[in-house]
Order: structure tokens, then sequence, then C-alpha cells
């Protein structure tokens, strides 16, 4: 999959267009157009990466939310949009949604989860966890969509590192 992205380089004030296409796991390579630049994109705690087995390949910088990166850069949307909307309390479910591809996360977040269902409705729509469908018309590949619906949003990370910035807040 290949798309173009607007960047806004703040120091500068400039657009540069820049070409990405996923690599393999949740790495991207990203190209800055009329330059030689070449990024290998992760999004992902450094954890992750080791796992992974991740080397940098020749010709390429790696750029991770680290600010110990080759080049840092921070999780949040590229490019223009309105800022999304709140929740309606009033026709939201009256629940927490969890979502998570994957169990066996390092920092153990299925067990706090475990634990806070004890107290409340906790609707986990995604492979870990998985006890509930999702809402009539839901799109499940949006997760602001799912998350609009409810009156709460639980959002953990799969592991716990110094110097990872997460897009969960």
């Amino acid at each position: 999959q290949m798309f173009s992205e607007d960047l806004l380089i703040s120091a500068g004030k400039f657009p540069i267009r820049v070409e990405t296409k996923g690599l393999w796991g949740g790495i991207s390579e990203v190209n800055v157009l009329g330059t030689d630049l070449r990024l290998m994109r992760a999004m992902e705690g450094p954890e992750h990466l080791q796992r992974l087995g991740l080397e940098v390949l020749p010709g390429y910088a790696l750029s991770t939310t680290s600010l110990k990166s080759a080049v840092p850069v921070p999780y949040f949307k590229w490019g223009p949009g309105p800022f999304p909307l709140g929740v309606d309390h009033s026709t939201s479910i009256p629940a927490a949604l969890f979502l998570a591809r994957h169990c066996q996360s390092r920092n153990k977040r299925e067990d706090l989860m475990l634990t806070l269902k004890k107290y409340i409705r906790i609707d986990s729509l995604s492979n870990c966890m998985r006890n509930s469908e999702p809402p009539f018309g839901a799109n499940l590949n949006n997760k602001t969509d799912l998350a609009r619906r409810y009156l709460f949003f639980l959002a953990f990370e799969n592991e716990d590192s110094i110097d990872y910035v997460t897009e969960k807040v």
C-alpha cells in the first residue's frame, strides 16, 4: 500500500511531500520526495522493535517516537483535519471500550482489564479478550468511530518503556 502525505516541518514552516509504504510489522518506509532521504518509521516501543529483530536497512535512517532516534517523530496525525468531536453522553453506551490486537503484553495490561471487569462493564471488540459484538453500524476499522460510541475508552500500551511517546494520550 502506498500513499502520499503532507508534512509540515514546524522549524522551517514549509510543507514537504513524502511517499509512504508499509514494510512489515508496523514499520513504514518514508521517502522524502525530491531528496535522497529515506526513513524506516516505526511507531511502536523499543521492546516491540527488538522482538521484530529490526535492523535498519542500508541507506535508511530510523525514525521512531524516541528522542534518541535519528529522526524523532511525534505521534499525531499528519495533515489537515478537524479536531474530533467529544462523546455525546446522552446517547453513548454506558460502558468502557477496550481494543487490543494482541494479548500477552509485556506489562500485563490484560490483568488490569480482568480486575476492572469485576467493577464496570468493558466491551472488548478486538482480538484480545473479545467479549462483545460491535454496536450496530460501527466500523471496526475506525477506532475513533468506535470510541465515540462509548462513555469511556480504555487505552493501554503493551509495554512500559522509557523514552517512548504514545498516541494514546
